[in-house]
């Protein structure tokens, strides 16, 4: 799979390179639709939690040492989400004004993923359901 990805992207980045800005605007509107593809079906059809259960209950599931250790291991995967912006300092001599695109594109790289990723979380804690049995594993070979 490494493999692969690597040799598309060498593929593109040598024969595709001026078609970049089709396939970022491909990528955002499936980027939208597969956000509120997911979010609709939840809303609609998914079990619900009480809020208080939401917003009070705190599970230690895999019986970490502290609440503080199985916080600081549930945020690793979130904590992702925001090094992104990181990249485009790396390409802002390619930018045109760059000391006013490049802020700008962060700032609202990070307020729109946070908006929508904070709709997604609450959504997810609402229709988890019975956390015991969202967590357990499965197995079934029909």
């Amino acid at each position: 799979m490494i493999i692969a990805v690597a040799a598309v992207a060498i593929l593109f980045n040598t024969f595709f390179a001026k078609k970049l800005p089709l396939i970022e605007g491909t990528i955002l509107i499936i980027h939208v639709f597969g956000f509120f593809g997911i979010l609709i079906p939840l809303w609609a059809l998914a079990p619900r939690q009480p809020a208080k259960a939401v917003f009070t209950e705190v599970t230690n599931a895999y019986s970490l040492p502290s609440q503080g250790v199985a916080c600081l291991v549930g945020i690793i995967g979130p904590m992702y989400s925001l090094i992104g912006p990181d990249s485009a300092v790396h390409m802002a001599e390619e930018i045109k004004d760059a000391s006013r695109v490049l802020p700008l594109g962060m700032m609202w790289t990070l307020i729109l993923n946070g908006v929508t990723g904070f709709v997604m979380v609450i959504t997810f804690a609402f229709c988890i359901g019975d956390l015991e049995s969202a967590i357990s594993p499965h197995y079934s070979y029909a």
